[in-house]
């Protein structure tokens, strides 16, 4: 991890919550679930930007899509 990893990941750690209030009013229906997922997608980006291989980075890339897809469809 170099200085511009630990810039993001700082962000992401700082947006997450900010995102979740604002979407509290959005939520109507499977709340445990949508909170479940956006924290999967949390903890999946702050794996993007830590890895420093990048087959690993490539696999944790495309593995942020998986629980994005099914937030957006649900």
């Amino acid at each position: 991890m170099d200085g511009i990893s630990l810039f993001f990941i700082l962000l992401t750690t700082l947006l997450t919550p900010v995102c979740v209030i604002a979407s509290e009013v959005n939520i109507g229906v499977m709340k445990k679930e949508y909170y479940a997922l956006f924290l999967i997608i949390e903890a999946m980006v702050i794996t993007v930007f830590e890895v420093t291989d990048r087959l690993m980075f490539y696999v944790s890339f495309e593995a942020v899509l998986i629980p994005m897809f099914i937030r957006i469809g649900v």
